[in-house]
């Protein structure tokens, strides 16, 4: 991959030849098309191929929040790349001959915040789920107003539910009312911070099973 710098009439975009213009962050790249192969893909690549879609998938709804919890990353993946490559490589385990999530392994973000100690997770007769935790001491990396960002997977409908502005980290406690239908459901909860200033996050949490 090579970068070049714009001509007189701008970057350039789309395929010349056997390579195509691209831009990356701000970075103008030449790109070489790969080529194709008439070798049929082994079971293993299948396979690979199979769980990678399965995860990606999965992650799919979080898009918007995975952008925020993976922006520090610099491997040259985007963030949601880098996501699911985390849980590819980390948060998969066997059952039988298929492949599955680990839910308690999944991170939805990676930074230097601090995280804090969860004291409490439990679900409550109203719907409500509560949450309580408490904090070391201020500094660089813990802020009491990090905003508290909750995720939780319902297993049972195989959905979402995020909460984004509900909570700082100095409040220590927070009660999130769940959406209609899933207060019976098989839940994971997940937390991470994030600055206020939104550069910084922390690493995500695993909360619990409900």
């Amino acid at each position: 991959m090579a970068t070049y710098n714009n001509g007189i009439n701008g970057p350039l975009k789309g395929k010349i030849g056997n390579v195509v213009a691209v831009n990356w962050r701000g970075v103008n790249h030449f790109r070489s098309l790969p080529e194709a192969s008439a070798k049929p893909p082994t079971q293993k690549q299948l396979e690979h191929w199979k769980v990678f879609g399965m995860v990606s998938s999965w992650l799919k709804p979080l898009k918007d929040l995975i952008w925020m919890g993976f922006q520090t990353v610099t491997s040259g993946k985007t963030p949601m790349n880098e996501a699911i490559s985390f849980v590819f490589r980390e948060a998969l385990k066997s059952e039988g001959t298929e492949r599955e999530i680990n839910f308690p392994m999944v991170v939805f973000s990676r930074g230097e915040l601090f995280s804090s100690y969860i004291r409490e997770f439990s679900k409550l007769d109203s719907g409500l789920i509560r949450i309580t935790w408490q904090n070391g001491f201020s500094s660089a990396f813990h802020q009491e107003n990090d905003r508290a960002i909750f995720i939780f997977y319902n297993v049972t409908k195989g959905k979402f539910a995020t909460y984004k502005e509900v909570a700082d980290r100095g409040d220590q406690e927070a009660l999130l009312q769940l959406p209609g239908g899933f207060a019976h459901d098989e839940l994971h909860g997940y937390l991470f911070y994030m600055s206020r200033d939104g550069k910084a996050v922390s690493t995500t949490q695993y909360l619990g099973n409900l």
